[in-house]
């Protein structure tokens, strides 16, 4: 009979963990993945958005800071949107990213952070608009 182990979620996250030590960013993200979607937990889906953020696919972390946001134990939500919008503003996703932001600009804890990223976006969504872009 073949017989896997299933590694323990502890295991794989000081996997993940060593190999961003040694710069392995690439590698570590199917081990985040596999944790994110086996454990659920917010904390573990923020990383796995790091970790996309570390190799600049910016679609990819957007869409694991949405997970995160959407699991039911959100620790530090305000700076994860913060996150989510930097994500969808490298992304390209402007409109996406100014609402991220919009979001949270009235908490203390990043209210000026997410208040600047909102004139940053609005003031790019502006000039793209000037020049003819969408």
């Amino acid at each position: 009979k073949n017989k896997t182990i299933q590694p323990r979620p502890e295991v794989l996250q000081l996997y993940a963990q060593a190999l961003v030590m040694a710069k392995e960013y690439e590698r570590q993200i199917p081990v985040l993945k596999h944790l994110a979607e086996g454990s659920g937990e917010s904390r573990n889906y923020v990383f796995l958005a790091q970790a996309y953020a570390q190799t600049d696919d910016w679609t990819d972390a957007a869409t694991a800071f949405k997970a995160a946001l959407g699991a039911k134990d959100v620790e530090r939500q305000p700076e994860v949107k913060v996150q989510l919008g930097t994500a969808l503003y490298n992304a390209g996703r402007l409109d996406e990213a100014r609402q991220a932001f919009e979001s949270v600009a009235g908490v203390p804890a990043v209210a000026q952070t997410a208040g600047n990223w909102v004139k940053f976006v609005s003031g790019e969504i502006s000039r793209k608009k000037m020049l003819g872009g969408s």
